[in-house]
């Protein structure tokens, strides 16, 4: 795994080969540095003002990807005229298209049924957050006591155990989080997948490349699938687990490569 930094001479002749850049990033972790808090992860004034470079680009197509959700990810990034995606894939909006996952969509009430019981049987540990994104949950406990979080895997594990027998949600883990989904097929790969064919149709042509920059568990599904279609960028320095063909350390070198990117393009 090369540093993407280092390998931008190759890296940038490659990416000129294409009429069309469809660049995929991440929020947390890779946007912005992971906070302790959700709410407390703020886009930077300069980033958000790459981002913005990049959409006014004839060359370049903007897609966010998040486990947030969308009506989160908008708020936090106020950039109009790119593509959101939220919750891991199961919802996305761009500029005259809204879509949700129907089968996620039917879930909402037994999602609320599970949130309220994590609640319930969490709340007695300090620092964990239970938060509700609509079409998933998320149990933060990086504010947790070190001693407590056998306590807490504990609790989760006897809450969700029986929906997950039954096959109604599925669970992940990543950054000191638990994720509680839908048991739909939808996630970040099979979503980036289906927006670069959206593009390729949309734009009449088969020369759209994809650049996929992201930092957790979550973004592996993305990689696999874009692996062999483009670029994939992990966030947060070379790890041997990830599937990515380059890395990058932290968001701060992220803010770096994109703007190379509108730079040179």
């Amino acid at each position: 795994m090369k540093h993407a930094l280092k390998a931008w001479p190759s890296l940038c002749e490659f990416l000129k080969e294409y009429k069309y850049i469809l660049l995929f990033l991440d929020y947390d972790g890779t946007l912005t540095p992971i906070a302790k808090r959700p709410e407390l992860a703020v886009l930077s004034r300069g980033m958000r003002g790459l981002i913005e470079s990049l959409r006014d680009s004839e060359r370049f197509i903007v897609c966010l990807v998040s486990g947030r959700s969308i009506t989160d990810l908008k708020a936090k990034v106020g950039v109009e005229g790119i593509i959101y995606v939220g919750n891991h894939g199961l919802e996305m909006e761009g500029p005259g298209r809204r879509f949700v996952n129907a089968k996620a969509r039917k879930s909402r009430r037994l999602l609320k049924r599970i949130c309220k019981k994590l609640d319930t049987s969490l709340r007695p540990v300090a620092g964990v957050i239970v938060e509700d994104k609509g079409l998933s949950l998320t149990v933060h406990y990086r504010l947790v006591k070190k001693k407590d979080i056998p306590t807490v895997k504990a609790l989760f594990d006897e809450v969700v155990r029986p929906y997950c027998s039954r096959k109604e949600v599925r669970v992940g883990s990543g950054k000191r989080v638990f994720e509680v989904r839908p048991f739909t097929g939808g996630d970040k790969g099979k979503a980036t997948l289906w927006v670069l064919r959206r593009f390729k149709v949309r734009l009449k042509t088969d020369s759209v490349v994809p650049v996929y920059m992201g930092d957790d568990w979550t973004d592996e599904s993305a990689f696999k699938i874009l692996n062999d279609k483009g670029v994939t960028i992990f966030v947060g320095g070379a790890n041997p687990d990830a599937t990515a063909q380059l890395f990058l350390k932290t968001p701060k070198e992220v803010g770096k490569l994109l703007g190379k990117l509108v730079r040179i393009f």
